[in-house]
């Protein structure tokens, strides 16, 4: 289970952890948010693959609403994922993580999360004191609530979601093939400082269209699970809306890839379902 748990999570997550390096936030004009390039409402699809076998399903979904979290408004994003086609017969997975995230400063003010995997079970609430620097860590596993942890970091810290939010607002023009970019993050209780590499633009087929895309690749530490030095690329569309179109991952049963199957609520265009 701990193989399929991995598997999933650096798909669909990691990299949008990865892509966020590049979101070098700019100057935002109070509570403005024309500059963004989301709306609120924005619903995007996901299919997690194996070969020619589905293995999972996966939905982002930008609430259409504000939500107030300590006098600040936010957005609220979450994401769900769950296996499919036949590996849902071996292993079932039903996983749910979700922030608010300030709309002020696209930085997270919590994120939360409810892993239902087979016998495993994990809820977990992560709160960011962006004044203090401080993070605080509630998490029961399997039904046993675990003892409060609290973290140090620095300024601007993300988590999962709100570096995939940033990820939605940069700008490519400012990189030239080649260009390395460190970040941080925190994500499962561990604090992520990790290198992404942009390797430029080229014409890729998708599930949702042939399309001029931005390819990085993120540099991550060896393990297990991905071997080799570059085992995970990632593909942006280069147009207003900038979406995620596909992740693959040279894992060690073989290469497995996440594709942008539908999306609804976009700002720029129709939807596609």
């Amino acid at each position: 289970m701990s193989d399929i748990k991995n598997h999933r999570i650096n798909l669909l997550f990691l990299l949008l952890i990865a892509l966020s390096a590049y979101s070098q936030p700019e100057q935002r004009n109070g509570n403005d948010s024309s500059d963004l390039r989301f709306l609120k409402g924005e619903t995007l699809q996901f299919r997690l693959s194996y070969g020619w076998f589905t293995v999972g399903r996966a939905k982002l979904v930008v609430d259409p609403d504000f939500h107030v979290y300590e006098n600040e408004q936010c957005y609220k994003i979450d994401i769900t994922g769950h296996t499919a086609g036949f590996i849902g017969l071996f292993a079932r997975v039903n996983d749910m993580w979700g922030a608010y995230v300030s709309k002020e400063t696209m930085l997270p003010k919590m994120a939360y999360a409810d892993i239902q995997e087979g016998n495993y079970t994990r809820q977990e609430k992560i709160y960011f004191d962006q004044d203090t620097g401080d993070i605080k860590v509630e998490m029961t596993k399997k039904k046993r609530k675990r003892p409060t942890k609290y973290y140090d970091f620095g300024p601007e810290i993300h988590d999962l979601i709100s570096g995939y939010m940033l990820l939605r607002n940069m700008d490519f023009s400012k990189l030239a093939a080649g260009d390395t970019i460190r970040f941080k993050a925190f994500y499962d209780e561990i604090f992520y400082d990790m290198k992404v590499v942009f390797e430029g633009t080229e014409i890729i087929k998708t599930k949702v269209g042939r399309l001029t895309a931005y390819r990085v690749v993120p540099l991550i530490p060896e393990n297990k699970i991905f071997p080799g030095k570059k085992p995970i690329t990632g593909w942006v569309s280069a147009d207003a809306n900038q979406l995620p179109l596909r992740v693959s991952a040279n894992m060690f049963f073989g290469t497995a890839y996440c594709d942008l199957t539908g999306y609804k609520n976009i700002k720029f265009g129709p939807d596609f379902e």
